[in-house]
């Protein structure tokens, strides 16, 4: 009896253990937010944040590119001279970081030029950004890179 016992709880333990996927550990978007950056789809890798400044909001995320076997991440940074939005509010923004992650280092400079980015939710702990057609270009050294981003993405409070 006692073997047949230990046996069950072996089999409810790995029964458990086993019931977890791999998706179940992320602390991203599970699949929430759509996104993407020239014709390719992302998803978030961990939750996009917002941080506010003295004059300014700061949304950040790290995106990882969908159905790639390779980990491929960017973070897109962007600031509004804003610090209180309204849902439907177009928002005047400058890129301040898109870099694959592994640039640490790398000099980057942006000019957004055309698109928009609105909010189109806020609640006490969010911010949901719609990217329509937000375009700009990075550059490093003398060769220019043009980036279109299109979808949405809910930011948390840090």
């Amino acid at each position: 009896m006692r073997k047949i016992f230990s046996l069950m709880l072996l089999l409810v333990t790995v029964s458990f253990l086993s019931s977890c996927s791999k998706d179940d550990d992320n602390n991203g978007d599970n699949g929430n937010n759509a996104i993407t950056v020239n014709g390719k789809s992302f998803h978030t890798e961990s939750t996009p944040t917002i941080s506010k400044g003295s004059n300014s909001l700061y949304f950040e995320v790290s995106l990882i590119e969908n159905d790639v076997d390779y980990l491929t991440m960017y973070d897109l940074g962007i600031r509004a001279n804003v610090t209180e939005v309204k849902a439907g509010q177009e928002l005047k923004v400058e890129v301040e970081l898109y870099q694959e992650y592994t640039d640490v280092g790398s000099l980057y400079s942006y000019n957004t030029f055309m698109g928009k980015v609105i909010v189109e939710a806020v609640d006490s702990n969010s911010i949901t950004l719609k990217y329509d057609n937000f375009s700009f270009n990075r550059r490093y050294k003398d060769k220019d890179s043009k980036y279109t981003v299109n979808g949405s993405i809910k930011y948390q409070y840090n």
